[in-house]
């Protein structure tokens, strides 16, 4: 710092995901946050951003899109689901995710939990990923940022 100055800081972008949606928004601000994004060279749709999961969430149905094998899965213990009880992990894998724009994106490794259960989404963002990439969610605004280095 020089004569009281602030320090300079290294510039970001900071790239925003909003989920536009042909219903209207509820008054409240409790609708869920649901984005699309790549992973593993695919676009998927359907990914619930979900603070409170503890881990990535893959549903079945989209590894079996993805074309992956049963061979490619590591052994995972059981997760716990929102009633609180064990829902059977099928493994773990890690698969690149790029988040963003075609402009400003952030790729990272993620391990996912893949999982035989009914969903709606087909992937569950938890709290680890939004701190990896440094995410932060508006949930009114139904939108998430996150800083990119282009």
């Amino acid at each position: 710092m020089r004569n009281g100055s602030s320090p300079i800081l290294r510039e970001r972008h900071i790239s925003a995901v909003s989920t536009p949606s042909k219903k209207p928004r509820s008054s409240t601000g409790n609708d869920p946050l649901v984005v699309s994004s790549t992973i593993a060279s695919f676009q998927v749709k359907r990914i619930l951003i979900d603070s409170c999961s503890e881990v990535e969430v893959l549903s079945w149905q989209a590894f079996k899109q993805f074309g992956l094998k049963d061979s490619t899965l590591r052994q995972a213990s059981s997760i716990y689901g929102f009633s609180n009880h064990p829902i059977e992990v099928r493994g773990f894998m890690v698969l690149p995710l790029v988040l963003g724009d075609d402009e400003h994106t952030v790729m990272k490794m993620v391990e996912f939990s893949v999982v035989n259960n009914t969903t709606a989404s087909n992937i569950i963002f938890g709290w680890p990923l939004m701190k990896m990439v440094k995410m932060v969610v508006a949930t009114f605004c139904l939108k998430v940022k996150f800083p990119t280095s282009t």
